[in-house]
């Protein structure tokens, strides 16, 4: 058995005032977020989490204290938080 992993947009936006976005605008209703498989062991889950982690900076998302922001989100908030570690 394994573990299935996906990294989350934690501050959903809707986009820009006066557009209407079908699929929503942030990467959560998209399934356009990083995700992957690790192996049912311990050294497995952190490599996996370490790659998805480096992937989702690649793609622009953005890690803070209150959690992860896509990069659509992160558009068209104002308030969104420093980046953390």
């Amino acid at each position: 058995m394994g573990y299935w992993i996906e990294i989350h947009c934690d501050i959903k936006s809707f986009g820009p005032p006066g557009e209407l976005h079908l699929n929503g605008w942030c990467s959560n209703e998209s399934t356009s977020y990083p995700m992957g498989m690790a192996k049912s062991t311990r050294a497995s889950y952190f490599k996996a989490l370490k790659y998805l982690t480096e992937q989702a900076k690649g793609w622009g998302w953005k890690k803070t204290r209150e959690g992860w922001i896509c990069p659509n989100c992160q558009k068209y908030r104002e308030d969104v938080p420093s980046e953390t570690n």
